[in-house]
């Protein structure tokens, strides 16, 4: 027989021994946990979560109207307005916590939108008509996406665009009070205006080829077009229209203005190469030339090179940069005397002062390192030189002074038609390979960057390309398709090579292209020029994506 006291002892030691297995479980240390919930609203319907979610826990609520839950979410049926009180009871471990808070039930609002376009070509303006479709609102805060905004009412308002973008349309619905705002959001795209035109600017020329534009402050155009014998100087609408009036770009003494055969924007001013004829005593030479215009004088400030063939040579400027301390530096090449400008006998470098004056003197290289250059980079140490030797591409890295070159880095069977500076040691090339053109990625010593995958673009002569404002590589050059050479565009991400998006293809009629220049415009979109074979300019405007949506 179990005596009392044994009983008792018993007792006793189960229960330590149970005090014990809690604590190893953590359950006889203080609460450390609360039942604090948040409250979330959509419309009328109330969530309640636990802000703490243990399995091991135990969930109470208690809604003043006597609904009740056992989980950590709770979602009331009482939809009726008024304010409701919530409680929430955790249980666990031999701990209860306790938090309360209220929310109110009304005719919450709620913000609604329609917009039959949400699309617009601009011409001058995009008026965009919206329709306030909300519900339980008594104010209402619209914002157009533009910085406008406007407190209207009523069921039918409209708002007016003056630029191409994508524009965010926000309403914000406010209900009685102890509702929550509510709003609705819609994107308006706003498409710049784009053409393609095909344009007669000087009849009777053999000759005419967009070299030059640039984007005025009202959004038209200042065009720059090369034809047979001189340098017209015109404008056109943004919308794609030759406006009136044109101004032939003269030169002084016995020059007259063959071909331009680069251009480039340099601070305010567009500065241009090519050659120019030279009539002296009935003999006719080829002098290299530099134009700096602003599209508003009838005679350019011009530096013409002859470097140093004693007043009897064939020479032409083929690139133009700007260069450290003032003043800028052409890369070019020159035939023998008195030979075709065809036979190349080296590539040359002039140095212009700031005054755009020549600086005393050129600089000659031989065939041993190009017979032409075409594209010329600067980098901190001197420069890097895209040219052609003996038939094959060819880069080369020279110092300041031009006496010491590494390489020439050979990129056989490749014409060079553009190199596209990115940062002191990273470079695009540009070139056509046979029926095709190759686009790839090397570094200040001519080496390739593997980690940009090389594009080859069959059937295509890109010819020029530039750095986009949201960091992508944009080309232009002439797509043979149906018989005939169409304008072609691409994008190209700068770090991988990959096309974004598909490249665009763009008729102008029934005849052949060719596209010379490329700039961005103030709405990230493009103005494209060029010429065709009917002997006509070819301007082409396009969207960011390069796409023509007439």
């Amino acid at each position: 027989m179990i005596k009392p006291k044994s009983i008792l002892f018993f007792a006793a030691t189960v229960t330590l021994w149970g005090y014990m297995l809690s604590c190893n479980l953590k359950v006889c240390e203080p609460c450390v946990f609360n039942a604090n919930f948040h409250i979330t609203k959509n419309l009328n319907k109330i969530t309640l979560t636990a802000d703490t979610i243990d399995p091991d826990f135990d969930y109470s609520w208690v809604l003043s109207n006597g609904e009740r839950a056992n989980n950590y979410q709770f979602n009331p049926a009482a939809t009726e307005a008024g304010s409701y009180l919530a409680t929430l009871t955790i249980r666990a471990f031999g701990c209860e916590v306790t938090d309360t808070a209220s929310y109110f039930i009304g005719n919450g609002p709620q913000a609604i939108i329609f917009a039959a376009a949400t699309t617009c070509v601009l011409e001058s303006v995009c008026t965009i008509v919206f329709e306030n479709r909300s519900k339980n609102a008594v104010s209402y805060i619209w914002k157009f996406g533009d910085g406008s905004t406007s407190p209207s009412a009523d069921s039918i308002i409209s708002h007016t665009y003056t630029k191409p973008d994508t524009f965010q349309v926000i309403l914000i619905a406010t209900g009685i009070p102890g509702t929550t705002p509510h709003s609705d959001t819609l994107d308006i795209i706003i498409e710049p205006q784009t053409f393609i035109r095909a344009i007669d600017v000087a009849p009777g020329s053999d000759k005419q080829r967009v070299v030059c534009i640039e984007e005025k402050s009202d959004n038209n155009f200042n065009l720059a077009v090369n034809t047979d014998n001189s340098l017209l100087l015109m404008q056109c609408s943004r919308l794609g229209a030759l406006l009136p009036g044109q101004n032939p770009l003269t030169l002084s003494g016995p020059y007259t203005f063959p071909e331009v055969n680069y251009c480039r924007k340099v601070g305010l001013k567009h500065v241009m190469v090519g050659r120019v004829l030279r009539t002296i005593s009935d003999t006719d030479d080829i002098y290299g030339v530099a134009l700096k215009d602003d599209f508003t004088a009838q005679t350019a400030p011009a530096a013409f090179f002859d470097p140093g063939n004693g007043g009897d040579g064939n020479e032409a400027g083929n690139c133009i940069i700007s260069i450290p301390g003032g003043g800028y530096l052409i890369a070019g090449e020159r035939a023998p005397t008195g030979g075709p400008v065809s036979i190349t006998t080296g590539m040359y470098f002039q140095k212009l002062t700031s005054s755009f004056t020549t600086d005393g003197g050129s600089i000659i290289r031989h065939p041993g390192d190009l017979n032409r250059a075409y594209q010329i980079a600067s980098i901190p140490t001197g420069y890097v030189v895209l040219g052609n030797l003996d038939g094959d591409g060819t880069f080369i890295r020279m110092n300041q002074s031009f006496d010491d070159a590494v390489g020439p880095i050979h990129l056989p069977n490749l014409f060079p038609t553009d190199l596209i500076k990115i940062n002191d040691n990273s470079f695009i090339v540009v070139g056509i390979d046979g029926l095709s053109s190759r686009v790839f990625k090397i570094d200040s010593n001519g080496n390739k960057v593997t980690a940009f995958q090389e594009q080859i673009f069959p059937n295509t002569e890109l010819t020029r390309g530039l750095i986009t404002s949201d960091g992508y590589l944009a080309l232009i050059g002439n797509k043979f398709e149906s018989s005939i050479y169409k304008p072609f565009f691409c994008k190209i991400n700068l770090n991988t090579g990959a096309q974004q998006p598909s490249p665009q293809i763009y008729t102008v009629g029934n005849t052949n292209c060719q596209l010379h220049f490329i700039a961005e415009t103030m709405d990230n979109g493009f103005i494209i020029g060029g010429e065709d074979s009917a002997n006509k300019i070819v301007l082409i405007r396009t969207n960011k994506l390069g796409e023509v949506k007439m």
